[in-house]
């Protein structure tokens, strides 16, 4: 799909597209979208890469980036010229590509060579089950609840894979604080229901936030009593359901489960 406002910039991506003999562009929109556009128009096509102009309105831009990335659609941004600035926001709002004039077959191909490999080790992960983190503090103020959440969003703005960042402390939990985030539900209520848990019930446990599926710690500290066999059932859940897992644990007792 092509979303790019600047005429010049899409006659010459389409020009290059046609010699390669890939299939036609869907011209989503000649102009910039809000989000719920967007949701409509990627809901109605199959839609497995949006090349997006991020020069004409760099804002509007790189909102319709994280947009696209909250999607799960690919998004290679397009741009008249090599900015480095502009080429680090993008990728910082998730976007896997970045090309600029002049747009030659050989740039293109590249970009799409590294889509697909992307593509694959994301599918070969899924089959094996995805890769668990857990960050545990040697003491309370340690840093370690910062270097969860900018690891999880690093992980997904780079990659554009699928990633939980998990707030496993039933007392002292801050990323709903730190991520200004709010939910009816904490892991509390996911350990409750770990031996029925399910795609529908998951969606409702967990709160979307920058393209990262977030799990948050109860807003009222709870002294937790729990089975070490409903920590395994989750922590295998996440690992069919997500590449990446980051687990923000409070100590050693919260870790067995993720072994």
């Amino acid at each position: 799909m092509l979303i790019c406002p600047n005429a010049d910039l899409a006659h010459k991506l389409s020009a290059v597209w046609r010699t390669m003999g890939q299939p036609e562009l869907i011209v989503g929109s000649p102009a910039y979208m809000d989000r719920s556009a967007l949701s409509a128009l990627i809901g109605g096509n199959a839609v497995t890469l949006c090349f997006l102009d991020v020069g004409t309105d760099r804002q509007a831009a790189l909102d319709l980036v994280s947009g696209l990335r909250d999607l799960r659609v690919p998004v290679a941004a397009l741009h008249t010229a090599n900015d480095p600035d502009l080429i680090l926001n993008c990728l910082r709002q998730g976007a896997a590509e970045f090309l600029y004039l002049p747009l030659s077959p050989d740039q293109i191909h590249a970009a799409l060579e590294r889509l697909a490999k992307r593509a694959q080790t994301s599918l070969a992960q899924g089959r094996s089950g995805g890769t668990v983190y857990c960050l545990m503090r040697g003491k309370s103020g340690s840093g370690n609840t910062t270097i969860a959440c900018n690891l999880a969003f690093q992980i997904q703005a780079l990659n554009c894979l699928k990633v939980l960042l998990a707030d496993l402390d039933p007392l002292t939990g801050t990323i709903a604080f730190l991520l200004k985030l709010t939910s009816a539900y904490s892991f509390v209520h996911t350990l409750a229901n770990s031996s029925r848990m399910d795609e529908t019930l998951w969606k409702g446990m967990v709160t979307p936030c920058r393209g990262v599926d977030v799990l948050l710690s109860p807003e009222i500290p709870a002294d937790l009593v729990y089975e070490p066999a409903d920590v395994v059932a989750m922590v295998s859940y996440w690992r069919q359901v997500y590449e990446y897992a980051i687990l923000d644990i409070p100590g050693p007792s919260a870790s067995g489960g993720c072994r």
